[in-house]
């Protein structure tokens, strides 16, 4: 747990948050703009080979010492369910409104509860079975089914966030023993061949009006991630959280500054249902680490 944070911990906590909010926007653009003449693994493909020129440099100057790993199994369970996420994201990216997605990727806390308790032993306590709770009701606000057609993207992006939840908790079983920056050039090795087979039959040769958002997308897929793991290496979740809320009304603003995108406000309850779930169990969890700490201990040396 981390001590109360000073003003200027704060500032830089908040402007990681900023740089990631930033980086995942650039990337819903730069995904809708190449969806019109690419299809969706070219894209992760061209993704991955831009990322991994990237990280070259860090390969060099650390060397072998990055790549070596016991738990090579491990990386390609990771990796090939995290790329399963990245289609089915990409292509609900280029089919629906960015709010709509970006409201339905908040879901991602919800499965990864359920899938730690279910896979690593994490107990399923009464504030995260409100989560839960909060989270599919806020799901089910999204999608109306029964009130309006569902669709098809929209169950696209619903499933991405599951398999985004299950890379997560595999990622989080990996951080016990490869370092971080292994598990990035990691993911990017072992992407680029599954990209590749996939886009092959269907390969498009990139117009010279692609290139920048090719940039672009390869340097966010790094760039978000990266500066997530900053903000919460410096600020606890319940300060972050509410920071990474602000994606969704900034998606509903571009997307309407760019593409005329309307915005439903049962999106915006869905969402905030998930997010007050989320928020309360992170906040809970906060209390009882608190409580644990101040709980006095017992010292062998006292005598009764």
């Amino acid at each position: 747990m981390k001590t109360a944070l000073s003003g200027d911990t704060l500032i830089l906590a908040t402007g990681w948050m900023g740089a990631m909010i930033a980086s995942f926007l650039l990337q819903m653009i730069a995904v809708r703009e190449l969806s019109g003449n690419l299809d969706v693994f070219q894209i992760l493909f061209m993704r991955s080979c831009i990322s991994l020129l990237i990280v070259t440099p860090f390969l060099a100057t650390r060397g072998a010492q990055l790549l070596r790993t016991k738990r090579i199994g491990t990386h390609f369970a990771r990796n090939g369910v995290n790329f399963v996420a990245q289609a089915a994201w990409t292509y609900g990216v280029a089919m629906l409104p960015l709010a709509a997605v970006t409201a339905l990727e908040f879901s991602t806390p919800l499965w990864v509860a359920l899938l730690a308790a279910l896979f690593l032993g994490e107990r399923l306590s009464r504030h995260r079975v409100i989560a839960v709770a909060a989270g599919f009701i806020g799901v089910l606000v999204i999608l109306r089914p029964g009130v309006e057609a569902v669709q098809l993207a929209a169950l696209v992006v619903l499933a991405s966030a599951l398999f985004f939840a299950t890379s997560n908790v595999i990622a989080k079983s990996l951080t016990r023993t490869e370092d971080t920056l292994t598990i990035v050039i990691w993911m990017q090795i072992m992407q680029l061949p599954l990209g590749f087979f996939a886009c092959i039959w269907t390969w498009t040769d990139p117009a010279w009006s692609d290139a920048p958002w090719l940039v672009v997308i390869g340097c966010t897929g790094l760039s978000a991630h990266y500066s997530m793991a900053k903000a919460f290496s410096l600020a606890d979740a319940t300060v972050a959280m509410p920071i990474d809320f602000l994606r969704l009304p900034l998606a509903a603003l571009v997307a309407y500054a760019i593409y005329r995108e309307p915005v439903s406000i049962f999106v915006f309850l869905g969402a905030a249902l998930m997010f007050a779930g989320n928020f309360y169990a992170v906040r809970q969890e906060r209390r009882l680490a608190n409580r644990r700490e101040g709980e006095p201990r017992w010292d062998s040396s006292r005598t009764t």
